[in-house]
This record gives structure tokens, C-alpha cells and sequence, in this order.
């Protein structure tokens, strides 16, 4: 079994708390989640919004 890391400021740079250091991964992942979400929409911006074929379906269908 590993070891879990140690909760202290000894894995953190030099000057920093723990913290401090969880502050920074936060903000990078809440970056990185932002920079994410908008290629995404990007992606979604250039494409056509699919067609519902069961909508089109029952709309024709008089039955």
C-alpha cells in the first residue's frame, strides 16, 4: 500500500503554505475547467443544432 501524501506544508514550495498551495491548484484546475468550457461552446457555436426525427415524425403522422 502507498503511503498518502502528507497534509502539511512539507509538499509545498519553499515559502508557501498548504494553503496557499491548494489556493493555486484550485485557481489552475477552475482555469482549466473555464478554457475547457469554452472551446466546447465554441464547438457547439460552428454545428447545427441536431434535428429531433421523432418530433418530425409525429408532427407528419395524422394517425
Amino acid at each position: 500500500m502507498t503511503k498518502p501524501p502528507k497534509s502539511t506544508s512539507e509538499n509545498a514550495p519553499k515559502g508557501q503554505t498548504s494553503q496557499e498551495a491548494r489556493a493555486e491548484r484550485q485557481a489552475k484546475a477552475l482555469r482549466d475547467n473555464l478554457r475547457r468550457r469554452k472551446q466546447q461552446a465554441r464547438g457547439r457555436d460552428g454545428a447545427s443544432p441536431p434535428e429531433d426525427s421523432d418530433s418530425l415524425d409525429s408532427q407528419s403522422d395524422p394517425d
